[in-house]
């Protein structure tokens, strides 16, 4: 679970751009880098996504750390994403 936190929280803390920003370092780093998930798994993930509400980068973060390690992953992986944000807007 330390894992999933740090990977997501530094592409939390790195991506700015939106979706397709997150998405393309999520590839690099869970795809090419690590090799957790295929090309094809992301992509999968990316259109259940796609129909599900809610802002699309998280969703597919949500979902990956759910494939990862159920329930709990997918809090964890969530959490991650979204604290950098978090923290820099409590500051401002």
């Amino acid at each position: 679970f330390k894992d999933l936190f740090y990977d997501f929280l530094i592409i939390g803390s790195t991506s700015f751009g939106g979706f397709m920003a997150l998405i393309s370092i999520v590839e690099k780093q869970l795809v090419e880098k690590r090799r957790i998930f295929s090309s094809e798994e992301l992509l999968d993930t990316i259109s259940v996504a796609s129909i599900l509400p809610g802002p699309m980068a998280v969703t597919v973060v949500t979902a990956l750390g759910y494939k990862l390690r159920g329930m709990k992953g997918a809090m964890i992986s969530m959490t991650a994403i979204l604290l950098p944000t978090y923290i820099f807007n409590m500051v401002l």
